[in-house]
């Protein structure tokens, strides 16, 4: 060990320094410190720190009261959520990064007989989170746009062969060993026809079990196999160029469009859940429109969700959530199954809508950002900190709060293939133009049991 100290985060404020225990940057009473980390399971761990401390009685006095009020003030965060997190900082060796754990609660023991003459032993008992985190690292990031980038990687606000509404962080793109926090970037950048403010954004996360492959997360409306529904071109205001117009004239139950799950995307799915978000071209007409998912083998309906009322005017709304496969997990060669969208409306006159896409969203992380007010203008940038827990605005470097984010911090996984996915609207929460895009940069804290 090459250095250890108490404090809070000295980039974020000034008013309290790091007490150092042991290193080069110690200072009196403060000699070294022996710390022998046991670990153990659980959230935190409760650990001992022998002090070996050395100097003049004032000396020892205010050392000590610095010690007592750093954990004081640990503590005071922790239970009321006053001030600022303190750490345990810890450099393994000369030249290596510093990782810092949060201390949840402590206090000091002076050792009674111990430490020769002038000098004395305290033990300092720390409760802390069980791991260590390092400083902030950029993701490199990949897709249509762009290839290992750390800086402003290109997102669209639709999926087709020209344009991705991800970004892919490689098998080994992250270090640690635990799931780790990260600090989304969302920079504005418009492109013709998409004008105007950015309003709600939809994150979902793959954290892919698969080392080399992932699952089609996108099923063009236009490919969906439908008896009341024909394919219209949209050139520049849809996903592909193309969606599809549906047409039917009952109140009763109907099967409006429906997709197929091929066996590699079951595989894929591994069981795990998806949330569809499907948009709507252009808008939803109706106040009255109820729709929702069946999953078929055959003719045979094996799953359907309740029924859930669509919003008027919005383009991209939520649909239940759904498990793929839905029987049969981990199994190989499964037979491909169907997913229907089914519609009802109480009344005979005609009714017609556009689909452009649905998106099957992984839900290993999920966030759902919604503004409370203009939302985020074109040039500035929209940042999800998943460190505080806090969404904001940085407005050329004013920063202000106009998001409630919905869904707990994404977690990234060290040692997985995973991609983010992006869906967004403009600030009436309505429009979802294909070209509304950011610039994504991406940054996270590893986290390891052990440093």
């Amino acid at each position: 060990m090459y250095s250890l100290g108490i404090g809070p985060d000295t980039t974020v404020q000034t008013i309290y320094p790091v007490i150092y225990l042991h290193g080069p940057s110690v200072i009196a009473p403060f000699r070294g410190a022996f710390y022998d980390q046991p670990g153990g399971p659980g959230e935190t761990v409760k650990e001992e720190i022998d002090l070996q401390m050395d100097g003049a009685p004032e000396e020892f006095r205010t050392g000590m009261e610095h010690l007592e009020h750093n954990l004081q003030l640990a503590r005071e965060y922790n239970q009321l959520g006053l001030g600022w997190p303190f750490y345990l900082w810890k450099q393994p060796a000369a030249g290596w990064d510093t990782w810092r754990s949060r201390i949840v609660d402590g206090w000091v023991e002076k050792r009674k007989g111990e430490g020769a003459r002038g000098s004395a032993v305290v033990r300092l008992h720390l409760e802390r989170l069980n791991y260590w985190e390092g400083p902030e690292m950029l993701v490199p990031l990949t897709n249509l746009h762009g290839i290992q980038q750390t800086q402003l990687l290109q997102v669209y606000n639709h999926n087709d062969a020209a344009h991705s509404n991800y970004a892919e962080i490689a098998q080994d793109g992250l270090v640690g060993d635990l799931p780790a926090p990260c600090r989304l970037e969302m920079n504005g950048h418009l492109e013709a026809p998409a004008t105007g403010w950015y309003g709600n954004v939809f994150i979902g996360l793959n954290a892919n079990l698969h080392p080399d492959v992932m699952i089609d997360h996108w099923l063009e409306g236009e490919e969906g196999g439908s008896t009341v529904g024909v394919n219209t071109p949209a050139a520049g205001l849809t996903s592909n160029d193309s969606y599809k117009v549906l047409s039917w004239g009952v109140s009763t139950e109907t099967d409006l469009i429906g997709w197929t799950l091929t066996s590699e995307l079951m595989g894929l799915g591994d069981g795990r859940y998806f949330r569809p978000l499907i948009r709507f071209f252009p808008g939803m007409p109706y106040n009255d429109l109820w729709l929702k998912l069946k999953i078929k083998s055959g003719a045979v309906v094996i799953w359907e969700s309740g029924w859930n009322l669509m919003q008027q005017t919005v383009e991209i709304q939520e649909l239940p959530t759904i498990q793929l496969p839905p029987y049969l997990i981990h199994q190989n060669s499964l037979k491909p199954l169907y997913l229907f969208l089914t519609g009802k409306r109480d009344s005979v006159d005609p009714h017609t809508i556009g689909v452009d896409y649905l998106q099957l969203t992984p839900l290993d992380g999920w966030r759902k950002l919604v503004t409370r007010g203009l939302g985020c203008g074109g040039d500035d940038a929209l940042t999800d900190d998943g460190f505080n827990n806090t969404v904001y605005i940085d407005e050329l470097g004013d920063y202000k709060t106009d998001y409630i984010a919905y869904g707990e911090p994404i977690l990234l996984r060290p040692g997985r293939l995973q991609r983010l996915y992006f869906l967004m609207l403009d600030r009436d929460a309505k429009d979802a133009e294909p070209f509304r895009c950011f610039k994504l940069r991406l940054y996270y804290r590893p986290r390891c049991r052990r440093v």
